[in-house]
């Protein structure tokens, strides 16, 4: 029994042996082929035509694809395309070019595939557009008519055939392609709409898009076509009517439209029938993004975009759908492509900051709220320099802006709380105390129950020790709102603590330091409260945990010093 035993010890140390070998060879291979893909990319464009490009390009792509390197993966299969024999293959260098928007390798590609597949849904579509772009409109029709319908609502299929039909003769009947527009579904009435008014019926437009507007909460590209029509045809009751519309999406949105001013902002209307076509592939990207499948909201997004280069709500479209689906560089090239002049300037800029604060770009990050910020009159582009500027340390900044934006107020609202909150938190990091609690006590006075200022208020006091009941009854409304945000609850056990009430402090930062394990202060925290209890061993413990947590924490020598010595 005992050698069967030490047999059965012998083979189990092999195994794992030999588990961490083919652990260190797959992570070599990982960490070379990204050096090698990342000097592939860094070449640029080379001719795939020889053998050795051509392996070592297939090989990058396995291997970027093995270890989830989208990005890379997607490069290398479309630099393989040409040389691609397998139809699996070819699909899946067609999928990656339609992502990345490489529309030359699209076309040719799709053309590989119609060969083995007739009838391939999105091969039919980038063939259709890349005969439309040559005004081949005949083959255009085919390439459509080739698609089995029930891949996708027939009512886009419809659409894009009335569009292709129009731009073959002009004077086509809209009722005859799209249906009647008094019984239409919203996204073929505004087609409709778009064709009579291409058509210079002005009167039926008007009727569509004035039902369409009663009938239908719509989206900002939608209310920019309307306000388009609407200013050409000087109907201005419909323009205050849209303006109504708009400030429910965005206030800021009115205060940068003043039309007919030449630094107004500019509408991209749909002027031609290629336009059109554009507009119903962006429709149809809204719709998969709706639906939470970014990845087709990025394919029919960029067909359209290779119909229309300057379309800014499809580039903000893409951006979003790029951004969903981590390609960062993606979003920010289509965002860096709209033009200041743009009516989606600011949401532009606002998706902007998100990706790079993301990608943790926070100088960039500044510099662009900073230029922006001379270029908008949007008060949420100087906000969020204000709170980038905070967040970066430079309070001295962000304080300057929050003034600039507060003295912008006649009378505070209850939506301007957080500008208060903001700037208290910015005076109190420079040690400010007075101005701070001044803002602080604004902010609840115009959100009573403001759960973050309740908690930065009452914490604030306890560090303090001023007010100690008050500071812990706002403390307490706050853990109440908020019982799973570590921060809040720390906060109520650190109350706890400095009321002497050491057991109840124990359970509640347990809590907290169980909702964010990692966090030095949690942890520093519980540690002082172990200490106070007797359980010498746990609070030395915990103390070593901030210092694991984070090296440089700002408080490292007092952290040492409890280790060695304790409280």
């Amino acid at each position: 029994m005992c050698q069967r035993e030490a047999e059965d010890q012998i083979i189990q140390i092999c195994k794992r042996f030999l588990f961490f070998i083919l652990l260190s060879i797959n992570l070599i291979n990982f960490c070379s082929t990204k050096l090698y893909a990342e000097k592939k990319i860094l070449e640029g464009n080379q001719k795939i035509g020889t053998n050795e490009n051509f392996s070592g390009n297939y090989l990058s792509w396995v291997f970027s694809e093995k270890y989830g390197d989208i990005e890379s993966s997607n490069i290398f299969l479309t630099k393989l395309s040409e040389n691609l024999k397998t139809n699996d293959l070819i699909i899946k260098a067609f999928n990656s070019s339609l992502l990345i928007n490489d529309w030359s390798a699209s076309t040719k590609l799709a053309k590989k595939i119609i060969i083995f597949d007739k009838h391939n849904f999105f091969a039919n579509l980038v063939l259709s557009v890349d005969h439309f772009n040559n005004k081949d409109f005949n083959n255009s029709l085919i390439s459509v008519e080739n698609i089995k319908k029930t891949e996708i609502d027939k009512n886009f299929l419809d659409i894009i055939h009335a569009w292709i039909s129009f731009a073959l003769d002009n004077d086509v009947n809209p009722s005859q392609v799209l249906g009647d527009h008094e019984k239409c579904i919203p996204v073929k009435c505004l087609h409709l709409g778009l064709m009579n008014e291409l058509q210079n019926k002005k009167k039926i437009s008007g009727k569509i898009y004035g039902k369409m507007l009663n009938d239908y909460e719509s989206s900002i590209r939608l209310y920019e076509i309307f306000l388009s029509f609407f200013n050409k045809t000087n109907n201005t009751k419909k323009i205050n009517f849209v303006f109504e519309k708009l400030s429910s999406i965005d206030n800021n949105l009115i205060n940068e439209i003043i039309l007919n001013d030449n630094n107004a902002k500019k509408f991209n209307g749909v002027l031609d029938s290629k336009d059109a076509l554009a507009e119903i592939y962006f429709n149809i990207s809204g719709w998969f993004y709706e639906k939470k499948l970014y990845k087709f909201s990025v394919y029919f997004g960029n067909i359209g975009l290779n119909l229309k280069q300057d379309f800014p709500a499809l580039r903000s479209l893409l951006a979003n759908s790029y951004k969903k689906i981590n390609l960062f560089e993606h979003a920010l090239k289509n965002l860096e492509k709209i033009k200041e002049d743009s009516l989606y300037y600011t949401a532009v800029i606002l998706t902007q900051v998100e990706i790079l604060d993301e990608i943790g770009k926070t100088e960039k990050l500044i510099n662009l709220l900073k230029d922006a910020s001379k270029k908008t009159k949007s008060n949420n582009i100087n906000m969020l320099l204000a709170d980038s500027l905070r967040s970066s340390g430079l309070y001295q900044e962000s304080i300057k802006i929050y003034d600039g934006l507060i003295k912008k107020i006649n009378k505070p609202q209850k939506s301007d709380w957080g500008l208060f909150y903001s700037r208290g938190i910015a005076y109190e990091r420079i040690k400010k105390w007075k101005k701070a609690e001044r803002d602080f006590l604004m902010a609840l006075e115009l959100m009573p129950n403001e759960p973050y200022v309740l908690n930065y208020l009452g914490y604030s006091w306890l560090e303090r020790k001023e007010n100690l009941s008050e500071a812990f009854e706002l403390i307490l409304i706050a853990a109440q709102q908020k019982p799973h945000d570590a921060y809040i609850i720390d906060s109520l056990g650190w109350a706890y603590y400095l009321l002497g009430e050491f057991s109840n402090s124990i359970e509640i930062l347990e809590k907290a330091v169980s909702l964010s394990p990692n966090d030095a202060t949690l942890n520093d925290h519980l540690g002082d409260a172990y200490w106070k209890v007797g359980r010498t061993r746990e609070a030395i413990s915990q103390w070593k945990r901030v210092l694991i947590f984070d090296p440089k924490f700002k408080r490292k020598d007092e952290i040492q010093r409890k280790i060695a010595s304790g409280i």
